[in-house]
């Protein structure tokens, strides 16, 4: 009854606010295109289906608004990568397809999301990405590996047994701790978990242009060793956007010897991106802080 009474009071009245009239501490997080809109919906859509049963009317109004509202950033797939960073690409993976699951396990169907364009390719277009220390950590990410469990039902959804059996290999079962929870890591590793996707082939191209982005990733191969290099140009006023346009990263014999520095702290100003804002006093968000050229 606590939980019941609780989801009521601190989810579904103030999201309903917000859904509205964009007028509460969630401003119009519920219309936004950025990975922000893509939590919300998703997680306010778990929500109304797990407790469809106790709030049957709020339950389906937010499961209809959710909907309206993921139309606002699922389009960001359309290329397979998404827009804000390789971070941010794990981040908004999971709540899409929990969402999506969520859609399916209520009423048979996900209305079409699950066949997104670039949905299908996202997970190749993610291990594009990384080095054998990590991710090409540009935007605001962490210097990490994101094999993240939803790979593993990317490959499953689309036949992909290469991909399935790169997360396996990779970590050997065991996820990392990022922004996660680990425990929620493993949970949906088993849920998603398929051993007969599991086989021997896990190599992928070499080459990697992201076009949407401005990005490319180029390596030797895929051996611990080979030398391994992220190039990014791209505009700079998307969200979590940092200065470094024409920026690079270089990685070989197991050191990066040219390194991104990735996200900073999020704290007070860190996310005043208008010109002057204090968003570019930080070092991670200058130009200053990549391998890149500076100009004053």
């Amino acid at each position: 009854k606590l939980i019941e009474e609780s989801m009521y009071e601190l989810g579904f009245k103030p999201s309903y606010q917000a859904f509205r009239t964009q007028a509460s501490s969630m401003g119009n997080a519920f219309y936004a295109s950025n990975n922000h809109g893509t939590v919300c919906n998703g997680g306010m859509a778990m929500a109304a289906v797990a407790f469809m049963d106790v709030y049957p009317e709020e339950g389906a109004w937010f499961v209809s608004g959710t909907m309206k509202g993921m139309e606002f950033n699922i389009d960001k797939w359309y290329t397979g990568a998404w827009y804000e960073g390789a971070g941010y690409w794990e981040y908004a993976l999971g709540y899409t397809v929990k969402f999506i699951e969520s859609l399916r396990g209520m009423f048979g169907t996900d209305f079409g999301f699950g066949s997104l364009q670039g949905l299908g390719i996202a997970a190749e277009k993610e291990i594009g990405m990384h080095g054998a220390l990590g991710i090409y950590n540009y935007a605001d990410a962490g210097l990490g590996k994101y094999y993240s469990p939803e790979m593993m039902w990317l490959g499953s959804e689309f036949n992909n047994s290469k991909v399935a059996t790169k997360v396996v290999k990779e970590y050997n079962g065991k996820f990392p701790q990022n922004h996660r929870q680990y425990g929620e890591s493993k949970t949906l590793a088993l849920l998603w978990y398929d051993p007969e996707m599991i086989g021997e082939d896990a190599t992928f191209e070499k080459d990697f242009f992201y076009e949407d982005l401005d990005v490319i990733t180029m390596r030797e191969g895929w051996e611990d060793t080979d030398t391994f290099v992220g190039v990014k140009a791209g505009v700079l006023n998307e969200a979590h956007s940092q200065l470094d346009s024409g920026s690079f990263i270089f990685e070989s014999d197991g050191i990066r010897w040219l390194q991104d520095m990735g996200a900073g702290s999020y704290v007070d100003g860190y996310f005043e991106s208008n010109s002057g804002g204090r968003r570019w006093q930080f070092i991670q968000n200058r130009a200053e802080g990549h391998s890149t050229v500076t100009v004053n």
